[in-house]
């Protein structure tokens, strides 16, 4: 079983209420991206009293999500971050990914907003290779991307980049040469 693997059982542990969210704990949340448990708490929404994760995002003070600890749902879009070897692992793997095209609009759209909101990294690098690549080859033709896969594209570049920022403990705009400096490495061994 590969390290992402590993990975994703965790995300099951977490959703079948196997391990808990400590406080001060970094996660993924989904789309919403890396954020920390601020605090673990009971409040009353006028329902009664639930134990809620109170999830800060690393990149915004000014979000804060509260998800109740019996909505296995919205528990289902939480795991643990990346280990410093998934992420490695991952970034190895780049040159391997396979991203095909999906020429319906429509299709493409919701394929890629499925695959933002997993916030599965494997996923997201074969969602932004893949339009990086479509973008190249319009380009060569003088025709530029459509804005939802700008937007798509944006979404997946800010998810993935800001996971491996927080494991490796670099900036989000030291990522992509992070990569390319790694990947460089790596072709010339």
């Amino acid at each position: 079983m590969s390290l992402v693997s590993n990975c994703f059982f965790m995300n099951k542990c977490i959703t079948e209420g196997k391990i808990m969210l400590n406080v001060g704990e970094t996660v993924l949340y989904a789309a919403n991206g890396v954020c920390t448990v601020e605090e673990i708490t009971e409040l009353d929404f006028g329902s009664g009293k639930t134990k809620y994760y109170i999830l800060k995002p690393i990149s915004s003070s000014q979000n804060t999500f509260y998800i109740p600890a019996d909505n296995q749902k919205m528990l289902s879009k939480i795991r643990k971050i990346l280990s410093r070897e998934e992420v490695d692992e991952i970034i190895a793997s780049m040159p391997d990914s396979t991203a095909g095209w999906i020429e319906n609009d429509l299709e493409r759209k919701n394929e890629y907003k499925k695959i933002i909101g997993s916030g599965d990294c494997k996923s997201l690098v074969k969602v932004i290779k893949s339009i990086h690549m479509h973008k190249t080859e319009i380009a060569e033709n003088g025709k530029k991307l459509h804005q939802i896969d700008e937007h798509m594209l944006k979404d997946a570049e800010s998810l993935l980049y800001g996971e491996f920022a927080t494991v490796l403990n670099i900036k989000k705009e030291e990522v992509l040469p992070f990569i390319i400096k790694t990947l460089d490495g790596a072709a010339d061994e």
